[in-house]
């Protein structure tokens, strides 16, 4: 993969990464007893935010400098697909459960009964 391509990929993911960070404030205002499960998830998708900044600076497409390995790039695809792949995942999810009522049997599946 060339680093325009790899740069476009990460700007694209940057964007998703911003939606589901709104997603999830939306989710834990409407459903406040889902914010300690949610906070983890919060944190990691702010550091592959950051991450993919940062390996978008590195690649630097418009002024020709790319400090990512030639030899690393081709790892970079499936890393950056299956990033894709999960986040998607994420905003469906999400788009599901904001999109009706969370019932005492979604609380129960996530927990158990006893809870």
């Amino acid at each position: 993969m060339d680093p325009l391509s790899i740069a476009a990929s990460c700007v694209a993911l940057t964007g998703i990464t911003a939606k589901i960070g709104t997603e999830i404030t939306r989710f834990v205002v409407r459903y406040r007893e889902f914010k300690d499960d949610l906070t983890g998830l919060s944190r990691l998708i702010t550091e592959l935010n950051l991450a993919l900044s940062v390996l978008n600076d590195d690649l630097d497409p418009v002024q020709g400098e790319c400090r990512v390995p030639s030899s690393f790039r081709p790892h970079l695809t499936p890393m950056l697909d299956n990033c894709q792949g999960i986040l998607s995942e994420l905003q469906s999810l999400f788009g599901r459960y904001t999109s009706r009522s969370i019932t005492m049997g979604d609380v129960w599946e996530r927990q158990g009964p006893e809870s």
